[in-house]
């Protein structure tokens, strides 16, 4: 059915940036069962149970964990095409909250499909397990900017990745994206207040590093950018890099 190839031309195009799939991979991938929906705020709480895979095909989904006191962090962000909670898979429940961050379309899709998917087409396994790894990595990424890099190297660092994540997947172009988070969210993931967040883009844009309009980022010294944030996409593992 046309449309889905079309709803589902993200995930293939995610996992193309991270592994070699041929014609069966993406033939499999593409004729997916999955039911499409529009989601704005939380998708799923962290918990629930979850017998679907949910992909993102546009917009931006955030993973978060909550502190007992209600306090949220944004542990992780994801673009069209991302995988939001493969290891529906093995469990059963969720263990994040799945808060779409503005309107997104979202696919869900039979965890037993992919699972079947998975097993039958090692092309498809081997792009799974390795975006898996990649979401891994991340994390690691974002422990060590909250750990250890201050306000500006933190901004910097998250300017540089989503650049770079959104250009492999064709959204971003010619040192310019399109960010919609607002500063709240952007604090929620890098561990700041919003007041410092507000103090650090406009350093950033002072320096002469970036300009912001509205929700769009163009970064006007991408090497200056990278020296100030410390930023090697190395860990990304993008096939393009």
């Amino acid at each position: 059915m046309l449309t889905a190839v079309n709803e589902l031309q993200a995930l293939a195009r995610q996992l193309q940036t991270l592994s070699s799939l041929d014609h069966l991979d993406l033939h499999g991938l593409l004729a997916l069962p999955h039911r499409m929906k529009s989601e704005r705020g939380t998708i799923h709480r962290q918990g629930a149970a979850l017998s679907e895979i949910a992909v993102v095909t546009q917009g931006v989904v955030a993973r978060c964990r909550s502190s007992r006191s209600g306090e949220r962090e944004i542990v992780s962000l994801h673009f069209a095409g991302g995988l939001l909670n493969l290891s529906s898979m093995v469990f059963s429940r969720v263990d994040v909250e799945l808060l779409a961050l503005q309107p997104a379309r979202v696919a869900f899709l039979p965890a037993a499909a992919v699972q079947m998917l998975h097993d039958r087409q090692s092309g498809v396994r081997d792009a799974m397990m390795r975006q898996t790894h990649v979401d891994y990595s991340i994390l690691c990424e974002w422990m060590v900017g909250v750990g250890r890099r201050d306000a500006l190297q933190r901004l910097a660092h998250l300017i540089c990745e989503i650049y770079i994540r959104l250009k492999a997947v064709g959204i971003a172009h010619d040192n310019w994206f399109h960010f919609a988070l607002t500063q709240t969210e952007i604090a929620d993931a890098t561990g700041l207040s919003v007041v410092h967040v507000n103090r650090t883009l406009k350093e950033l844009r002072e320096r002469g590093l970036i300009t912001l309009a509205g929700a769009t980022y163009t970064i006007l010294d991408w090497d200056n950018l990278c020296d100030v944030a410390g930023f090697e996409p190395a860990y990304l593992h993008l096939l393009a890099s």
